[in-house]
């Protein structure tokens, strides 16, 4: 999985080295981090970018299962298999639970 300066987050297969036809939705400014982990036998990714925005995404459902804006710009993320996650800030650190029971689905217009 990789992030780029314009938002967009893109997964590779790696055995081919092309990406994987997964259409998730771009942050509004430049990745910063990417974590991975498997969070309740799904695989989960959490991308931050420069802003302060968070989302954590069910990969297998290609779907943002939540997210987070934190207000401030973003320098690192750490993620743990349990769903805890620590977000350092230019403000200082903010620690965050994934609720992977919730339905937290991020529902946007059409």
């Amino acid at each position: 999985m990789t992030g780029d300066g314009d938002g967009r987050i893109r997964l590779w297969d790696i055995a081919t080295h092309q990406p994987v036809n997964c259409d998730l939705e771009p942050h509004p400014d430049g990745i910063v981090a990417i974590r991975l982990d498997t969070l309740g036998g799904r695989p989960f990714a959490v991308t931050a970018d420069y802003n302060g925005l968070v989302r954590a995404w069910d990969l297998r459902a290609a779907r943002c299962h939540a997210e987070v804006n934190v207000g401030s710009g973003i320098s690192e993320i750490a993620l743990t298999s349990d769903g805890n996650l620590c977000v350092a800030t230019s403000m200082g650190v903010v620690a965050l639970s994934l609720n992977l029971d919730a339905d937290l689905t991020i529902k946007r217009p059409a």
